[in-house]
């Protein structure tokens, strides 16, 4: 895992291996549509990641539990041929632990519950306390350091030590996973914390004026996932490296935060600063590979401190935010750019060998001969 293909190249033809690029619209697409279905079987769907989703479905009895998680894996089946487990608990981090579960448990066929599980303690104590959802490195550390190895051992922890020793967040997962739903409806411990976008370049990229390009354009997707959550950022990280598998290369790798004056989610600002750090840390005669930009000390919109001279343009820049992002939900990312994203995109990932947009593109769809 993490060879370069290049490496593999030779053996993998041999095998008969078949290689794909990346095919991120594909996927967004086929993800919407498992979201879409998800969404007639619960009255409340939170959606965690491109792959991942909370459902509440509390108006399900108990022992109708394992059945109608059945339905729900095979309805999504059915309707957009993506095989997917269900993890069924009273809280969502014991939900992900019984989704963990289902590769496990040889009779389980892709459906968990937790919901009075008989074996419930000996699951958490199987389960490794760093693996639990919202415990970090630091935490799990902590924790091993105290003496708490598994979820159970911190279940059990007196709520005293945990509070004081792990703050509200690490009483907040204990709470979990004794069963109680203590997680905010939108909440998200480990990305609501910062949003990322990065990807690496198909060429090397020796410009300033190219990477200038791509980091705009990895801004304004940042942004536009900020707005989603309903949050603004107050610090801004760029980043950039160069191929460690080119030693012919002159390696250098460089990053860069900048706190922001005030917290915001307005694109133009946020590309405006994006590119004063890039501007610090470019050198030239670089071949760089990858470049990323990251919005960090996220707060939600409705309380985040703004900056001093921000109030007055505030609405008029929500006011044009909120034009962008729906023209964008109407036609599709890319109808509308900022003019220092450039057209080319000469920088952008190479694609040779991507699966054909079977669900988005007229021109890909699936052809039947009969």
């Amino acid at each position: 895992m993490g060879v370069p293909y290049f490496k593999a190249r030779d053996e993998m033809t041999r095998h008969g291996v078949r290689v794909f690029s990346s095919n991120y619209t594909l996927y967004g697409d086929l993800s919407e549509r498992v979201m879409n279905t998800l969404e007639h079987f619960s009255p409340a769907v939170e959606v965690y990641s491109i792959d991942e989703a909370f459902a509440e479905i509390g108006h399900v009895p108990t022992e109708e539990l394992w059945t109608y998680g059945q339905k729900i894996r095979q309805t999504i089946q059915q309707w957009t041929g993506i095989p997917v487990k269900v993890g069924i608990a009273t809280s969502r981090t014991l939900a992900k632990i019984a989704a963990d579960q289902v590769k496990k448990i040889p009779d389980s066929r892709g459906v968990v519950s937790l919901v009075d599980h008989p074996q419930l303690d000996e699951i958490l104590d199987q389960t490794p306390v760093g693996k639990v959802w919202g415990i970090g490195r630091g935490f799990a550390e902590t924790l091993r350091d105290a003496g708490f190895h598994t979820a159970k051992e911190l279940r059990d922890a007196p709520d005293g030590w945990v509070r004081k020793t792990l703050k509200v967040i690490g009483q907040r997962v204990a709470h979990e996973l004794q069963g109680e739903d203590r997680v905010e409806i939108g909440y998200d411990p480990e990305d609501s914390r910062m949003v990322m976008f990065t990807r690496s370049f198909g060429e090397g990229v020796t410009k300033l004026s190219d990477l200038e390009e791509a980091v705009t354009f990895y801004t304004t997707r940042a942004a536009h996932k900020l707005r989603e959550q309903k949050q603004v950022a107050g610090a801004l990280h760029v980043s950039v490296k160069t191929n460690k598998f080119r030693a012919q290369d002159q390696q250098y790798r460089n990053s860069i935060t900048l706190t922001l004056p005030g917290h915001t989610d307005h694109t133009p600002e946020l590309i405006h600063y994006a590119l004063e750090a890039l501007r610090k840390i470019y050198q030239e005669g670089i071949r760089y590979k990858k470049a990323g930009v990251t919005l960090y000390e996220l707060a939600p919109k409705s309380s985040a401190q703004r900056g001093l001279f921000q109030t007055d343009a505030l609405a008029k820049s929500d006011k044009l935010m909120q034009v962008m992002d729906q023209l964008t939900a109407q036609h599709g990312k890319g109808a509308l750019k900022y003019a220092k994203e450039g057209t080319e995109y000469s920088w952008q990932m190479k694609s040779e060998m991507r699966s054909p947009r079977y669900t988005t593109q007229w021109s890909e769809l699936l052809t039947v001969k009969a």
